[in-house]
């Protein structure tokens, strides 16, 4: 699958313009398609499934990505990947800030206040605890701050 489906829904979505939104550079026919796999890690084998998508309804251009991507930096790092855009898709950023220092089994996001908050659920695996995080900067590559975990 390898994020066609958040590359389709994040075209699908950019067709859709609000009145206050200006075409991507380069769109065909009305639809551009953006592959969010960073050009490091395009020569993979895995396949990123159960792609998610949230996006800032106050600022549409403020995305957010995410799949079962392994993370670049190992299971050393401690965390897992997500990735973010705030130019509507056209470019993704690859943000190791989901606090976990074990496998990371789905990821669930949403975006919302004011300045824009970004929320994560995260299940992770053995025994599949849920945490629930947030970040009050959307792009910012620190950890996510974890709000509360549950069994």
């Amino acid at each position: 699958m390898r994020m066609r489906v958040i590359a389709a829904a994040v075209a699908l979505w950019a067709a859709c313009e609000a009145p206050n939104r200006g075409a991507p550079p380069g769109r065909q026919a009305g639809v551009r398609v953006v592959d969010v796999i960073p050009l490091s890690l395009s020569g993979e084998t895995w396949q990123d499934a159960e792609p998610f998508l949230a996006l800032y309804d106050s600022d549409p251009k403020l995305l957010a990505a995410s799949a079962f991507t392994p993370n670049p930096g190992g299971s050393a790092s401690a965390t897992a990947p997500i990735f973010v855009s705030n130019d509507g898709g056209d470019s993704w950023t690859l943000r190791n800030t989901l606090p976990s220092e074990v496998m990371t089994a789905d990821i669930t996001h949403a975006v919302g206040g004011n300045p824009p908050v970004l929320y994560a659920g995260i299940l992770k695996v053995p025994g599949v605890p849920l945490n629930e995080l947030k970040t009050g900067d959307f792009l910012s590559a620190a950890k996510m701050t974890l709000q509360a975990s549950r069994a």
